[in-house]
């Protein structure tokens, strides 16, 4: 029992550094009025490594996290990113072509779309966005997925090695059991 839980605690962790790196970076890049947006970096590996219920309690921490990192209505995130990572356990268990390009894709549509719906869930909260300026929202939303593809990349590979460094075993996705 306790052996099947080191993954989960792993990537929690892992996802909690990378997310206090990303608001550190963030803090610095809001001088220049620029915000990074990546929600979609921190689901898929949930949905790959861990099965589905350590991926939901996992995605929903990590989504109020990003929720009070990133100022939105509490709850969307931590709502949101499990439906995102049962739909990635969905899509994988789905897909016959495993590239890593395409997880990666998947990843960006996902951060892209989590950025429109929550617009859509302010406009409708705040019908005051007479001010709110749509090119800064496409040109940040653009160097969210510029700086997600190597992320995803990343983030995974290193959760892997983390947890079989730390384990003693091979990582075993859950689409392999």
């Amino acid at each position: 029992m306790k052996n099947r839980n080191i993954p989960f605690f792993i990537l929690l962790l892992i996802n909690i550094f990378v997310l206090s790196l990303i608001s550190l970076v963030n803090s610095e890049l809001s001088r220049w009025g620029i915000s990074i947006f990546l929600p979609g970096l921190f689901f898929l590996s949930s949905s790959i490594l861990l099965n589905w219920w350590q991926g939901i309690l996992g995605c929903t921490i990590i989504g109020l996290f990003l929720d009070s990192v990133y100022h939105t209505p509490f709850g969307f995130l931590g709502f949101t990113l499990p439906l995102l990572c049962l739909a990635g356990k969905r899509w994988l268990k789905n897909t016959s072509n495993n590239r890593p390009w395409r997880s990666v894709l998947f990843q960006v549509i996902t951060n892209m779309g989590t950025a429109f719906f929550l617009l859509a869930v302010l406009f409708i909260q705040d019908l005051s966005f007479n001010k709110f300026n749509f090119t800064r929202l496409i040109t940040d939303l653009i160097l969210s997925s510029i700086l997600l593809i190597p992320l995803c990349f990343w983030l995974l590979e290193f959760t892997i090695i983390v947890i079989e460094k730390v384990s003693g075993k091979n990582v075993i996705k859950e689409d392999e059991l």
